[in-house]
C-alpha cells in the first residue's frame, strides 16, 4: 500500500509488514507531515516491523538528511533496517529527478524486495 504521510492511520503501520516512509529534505531534515506519520507508526506495534527511508534532496545537500534521520528513529523504536536509507537528487523543490536518478530509485526498489525476501 502506498500513501501519502498526512493520509495514514495507526491501522496502515499495524498492518503493515513493512514500513518505506519517504520525505523530501525540508530545512534538513524530513516534513512535517513525514515526522507526525513517523510518530504515528511509532506509537504502534513495532516489533518485527522491517523497514527503511528515502527522500529527495538537492546534489548540494550535506550530511544527514530526512532519509538518514527517519531510518535512525525507526531503528531506535525497534524496526529492524533492511538496506542503508537512501537519498534521490531532484533539480528543482518539486521534481523532477537528476539524470540517473530514476534508475537508482528502481534499484533501491528492487534491493528493498530482495531484503525482504531473505
Amino acid at each position: 500500500m502506498l500513501k501519502k504521510a498526512a493520509d495514514v492511520v495507526e491501522e496502515d503501520f499495524k498492518a503493515a509488514d513493512a514500513w518505506i516512509l519517504g520525505s523530501p529534505v525540508h530545512i534538513g531534515g524530513a516534513t512535517g507531515e513525514a515526522k507526525k506519520a513517523l510518530k504515528l507508526a511509532i506509537g504502534t506495534a513495532t516489533a518485527g516491523k522491517k523497514g527503511t527511508a528515502f527522500d529527495t534532496r538537492f546534489a548540494n545537500t550535506k550530511g544527514k538528511a530526512a532519509a538518514e534521520k527517519l531510518a535512525e528513529k525507526m531503528e531506535e523504536a525497534g524496526v529492524k533496517k533492511v538496506i542503508e536509507p537512501q537519498g534521490f537528487v531532484v533539480l528543482k523543490t518539486k521534481g523532477p529527478l537528476a539524470e540517473g536518478e530514476e534508475g537508482k530509485a528502481t534499484a533501491f526498489g528492487k534491493q528493498i524486495a530482495a531484503a525482504l525476501k531473505a
